[in-house]
This record gives structure tokens, C-alpha cells and sequence, in this order.
């Protein structure tokens, strides 16, 4: 019998389990996002890297923009006094995330939450939405410290 293993994720669950999925990226025009707008009016630092990502792929895929922007909170989290920043942008996530059903909540949690899974330091600093998130991904509670 030729069975393989089965794969696991970084979480120890078999892969394919996660409750939230990214649905396929389409490409528009970067200017017609509300949210990312708002959300690079937050954080002009992420300026550059939203123009950058749309040259690259000729518009706007927000699940990868999202991948860029949870690389930078890691980045500016690593340096001093990065809470209160990061903090402003966290409440920005978890207010866009409404009740969790939206495309925009699925964009946050499938493409932001889910790339946090080896920073416990910025989970902590997530509110009760994007904690319910993460917890939900990882498939039980995310221990508070």
C-alpha cells in the first residue's frame, strides 16, 4: 500500500483545514480601493510598497497587498516604540473586519491573521476580532500572556 503522509501546517493541522480561504485575486484599479486607500492614508510609510505592488502585478491583488503589509508590521514591529503605531493600525484591521462575512475580513484574515502564526508579540496586540480570527485558524484558544 503506497499511502502518503499527510502535510501539515506550521500549526501541526493537516493542510486544507482552514477555516478561511482566499478566494482568487483579481486585479483593479489601486484608487478605486476604499480600504486599502484608507488604510496607506493610515500608514504613509506604506506608500511605496502599495505603488510598487501595483506596478508588479498591473493593479491591485489585495490578498498579496496584504502579505506586503503584514511583512512591514513585522519589520516595524522589531523596532523601539513600534506599539502605538502598530496598535493604530491593528484598530483600523479589526474595525474593517466588521462581522467577519465581508470579502475584506476574508482579505484580513486569510492574508494578514494567518501570516502572523509565528509572531505571538503582535497577536497580543490584536483586538477581540482578529484574535477570534487567529483562533479560529489555529484551531483553539491563542494563550494571552
Amino acid at each position: 500500500m503506497n499511502s502518503k503522509p499527510s502535510r501539515k501546517s506550521l500549526s501541526g493541522r493537516p493542510l486544507g483545514t482552514a477555516k478561511f480561504k482566499p478566494v482568487p485575486d483579481q486585479p483593479c484599479d489601486g484608487r478605486r480601493s476604499g480600504d486599502t486607500t484608507a488604510l496607506v492614508s493610515l500608514e504613509p510609510e506604506l506608500t511605496p510598497e502599495l505603488a510598487e505592488h501595483i506596478d508588479d502585478n498591473d493593479g491591485l491583488l489585495p490578498h498579496l497587498f496584504m502579505g506586503d503589509v503584514a511583512r512591514w508590521v513585522i519589520r516595524v514591529h522589531q523596532q523601539a516604540s513600534s506599539e502605538t503605531r502598530l496598535q493604530q493600525l491593528f484598530d483600523f484591521l479589526e474595525a474593517e473586519y466588521g462581522d467577519g462575512t465581508s470579502a475584506t475580513a476574508n482579505v484580513i484574515a486569510a492574508s494578514f491573521v494567518e501570516f502572523m502564526i509565528d509572531e505571538p508579540d503582535i497577536i497580543e496586540m490584536f483586538g477581540p476580532k482578529l484574535t477570534q480570527s487567529y483562533t479560529d485558524f489555529i484551531g483553539g484558544p491563542h494563550e494571552r500572556t
